[in-house]
């Protein structure tokens, strides 16, 4: 896919994730209007490459934080945030992640393990990647709907630009006519999230190239 960069990180960092509730477990609902608005403080970078170890460590950092508050460490919450940017080429491995997914012995990029879920994962220019540090807890505190949620954002940012974006049953991700072009893996605790979403704005589908087997 190749279409307006600026234009689809506008969209992303503006979509109904940061206003979303849910009315019943494992189901993304419609926007409910909040009484009170709900700050978040977006880190909009879409045209930065920023190294995957730095954005690393900003994204744990903002965890650490809001984790410390359900802790009872600090009294105010801090804001919830959506990072938005691009990684230097990178791949990435989730908790449960092997090597056996990896068809060379040799990958031609920085190797990371993370503590997301998910499996392989390649990150660099031409790929928009979205990191929200949200509390579940003013959403909905279930895992399964967030991810749906994530996806549903990009259903949506998608069709905005005439894009008709797919979820395949028993997968996780959004798929355009059948090539896989969002890829998601998430960390959760105590309610915090961190990691997130890869959407292919103008590179190779993003699972699937020579050197990585799709093992999601």
């Amino acid at each position: 896919m190749r279409y307006d960069v600026p234009r689809l990180a506008l969209l992303l960092v503006t979509l109904p994730l940061a206003a979303l509730l849910c009315d019943a477990p494992n189901v993304w609902q419609p926007l409910v209007k909040r009484e009170v608005p709900r700050v978040v403080h977006v880190h909009n970078m879409w045209d930065q490459k920023v190294p995957y170890a730095t954005g690393l460590a900003w994204q744990r950092q903002l965890h650490a934080q809001r984790v410390e508050v359900t802790r009872g460490a600090k009294d105010r919450m801090p804001h919830d945030s959506i990072l938005v940017l691009q990684h230097h080429p990178v791949l990435t491995l989730g908790t449960r992640s092997t090597l056996t997914n990896l068809k060379t012995k040799n990958p031609p990029f920085e190797l990371f393990r993370t503590e997301r879920g998910g499996e392989v994962t390649y990150h660099g220019p031409g790929q928009l990647v979205v990191y929200p540090i949200l509390d579940l807890r003013a959403y909905c505190q279930d895992l399964h709907w967030y991810m749906s949620a994530l996806e549903e954002s990009v259903i949506r940012t998608l069709g905005s630009l005439g894009i008709e974006g797919t979820r395949i049953a028993g997968r996780t991700g959004v798929w355009v006519d059948g090539a896989k072009v969002c890829a998601m893996g998430v960390r959760v605790t105590r309610w915090i999230t961190m990691h997130g979403l890869a959407l292919n704005v103008s590179i190779f589908p993003l699972i699937s190239p020579k050197w990585l087997d799709d093992g999601e």
